[in-house]
C-alpha cells in the first residue's frame, strides 16, 4: 500500500493552516483557542515523518520552533495559551519538538516541578490551578518522561519513580486511561513510545488483544491505534493494513481529517474521569490540526516501519 500520496495532501492541509510567522492554532475551549499547545503537537507529530517529506517540512517545522522560542514564559515552559499560563502538558510537547540542546534546560528543570510525590507528573503546579489538575495524570506523565529521556533526570530516582507511576496505573487490559482524553489510546501510545525507547518488558500479547478490542469511532482514534500496533511490531498485520486503509479512505478531499469530540476539559472535582460518566465537557479540534498531524504521524511510522521491514 502507497501511502505518500494520503500524507502528502495531509502536510498541505495541515502546512496550509500555518500561520505566516509560524503557529498553527486550534480548539476553542473557554480560555479560547490554543497557539502554543497545538504548535508544539503538530510540530512534535509531523518531526516525526521520515525524511523523504524534508524538502516539505524543513522550512515551515523551522518557522514554528522559532516561533516557539518567542512565546516560551519566563520560567522556561510553554502553555495551552498564554491567559492559561505554563503547564506540563505543552511543555513536554515543545521539548519533544524542539529536541535536546542547551537552550532546553531551563524549561527541563521547570517540568520537573509537576513530579509528584507518587511519581506522576501533574498538569499544573498549585501556584496555578487546584483539584484534580494539579494531582498526577497518566497522560501527561507519560509524555513528560518521553520529553526528558535525553537528559540526566532518565538516571535518577525520579525517573524510576516515574516509571513505577506508569506501571501501578496501568490496568488489568495492559493499557493506559487518559485524564484529557475520551480514549484510553492517547495514553497508550504515549506510554508505549516511552517504554519502546527505553527498552521495558512489555506483554506484547495482552497489549496486542487489548488494542484489538477497543472501538475506534474517529480518525484520532484509529492513528493512535495504529501507532500502538507499529510500535509493538504489527507493522505487517493485516489489521494494520485496514487501518490505513480506512484512514486513507476517510480523508476529506481537502487532505485534512475531520476532528470530533476527542478532547475532556476534565472537572477539578474529577479525579478519575475514566471512571465517571460526565467527568467534564467535551471539545473537537475545530481546524483538524491534531487529528490531521496523528493520521500524518500514524501513517507516517507504518510507512517507515514497512520500509525497514523490506530492507
Amino acid at each position: 500500500m502507497n501511502l505518500s500520496a494520503s500524507i502528502e495532501r495531509g502536510l498541505a492541509y495541515v502546512l496550509s493552516h500555518q500561520a505566516t510567522i509560524g503557529f498553527w492554532s486550534d480548539w476553542q475551549l473557554p480560555p479560547g483557542e490554543s497557539q502554543m499547545w497545538t504548535t508544539a503537537y503538530v510540530g512534535y507529530r509531523l518531526s516525526g515523518l521520515c525524511s523523504r517529506y524534508g524538502a516539505t517540512l524543513d522550512k515551515p517545522l523551522m518557522s514554528a520552533r522559532n516561533w516557539l522560542w518567542g512565546e516560551q514564559f519566563s520560567n522556561g515552559g510553554w502553555g495551552y495559551s498564554h491567559q492559561t499560563g505554563p503547564d506540563a502538558d505543552s511543555t513536554s510537547l515543545a521539548l519533544l519538538f524542539l529536541g535536546n540542546h542547551n537552550d532546553v534546560a531551563k524549561s527541563q528543570r521547570t517540568l520537573c516541578m509537576h513530579q509528584q510525590i507518587d511519581g506522576g507528573f501533574s498538569t499544573y503546579t498549585r501556584d496555578l490551578s487546584f483539584g484534580s489538575w494539579v494531582q498526577s495524570h497518566p497522560d501527561v506523565t507519560a509524555t513528560a518522561l518521553l520529553a526528558l529521556l535525553p537528559t540526566a533526570f532518565s538516571f535518577t530516582d525520579e525517573a524510576a519513580a516515574g516509571v513505577n507511576y506508569l506501571r501501578n496505573h496501568k490496568r488489568q487490559d495492559g493499557l493506559w486511561s487518559s485524564f484529557w482524553w475520551t480514549s484510553c489510546l492517547y495514553t497508550t501510545e504515549m506510554t508505549l513510545a516511552f517504554l519502546r525507547e527505553t527498552r521495558q518488558r512489555l506483554d506484547c500479547g495482552l497489549l496486542i488483544s487489548s488494542l484489538m478490542k477497543i472501538p475506534i469511532p474517529t480518525a484520532f482514534e484509529t492513528a493512535l491505534l495504529l501507532m500502538c500496533l507499529t510500535r509493538l511490531g504489527q507493522a505487517r498485520r493485516l489489521n494494520t493494513t485496514e487501518q490505513a486503509t480506512a484512514l486513507r479512505d476517510e480523508q476529506k478531499p481537502d487532505g485534512s481529517w475531520r476532528g470530533r469530540q476527542i478532547l475532556r476539559l476534565t472537572s477539578r472535582e474529577v479525579y478519575e474521569p475514566w471512571n465517571v460518566a460526565d467527568a467534564g465537557p467535551l471539545f473537537a479540534d475545530q481546524n483538524h490540526l491534531f487529528t490531521t498531524a496523528t493520521v500524518l504521524a500514524a501513517l507516517g511510522a507504518l510507512e517507515i516501519a514497512r520500509e525497514a521491514a523490506d530492507d
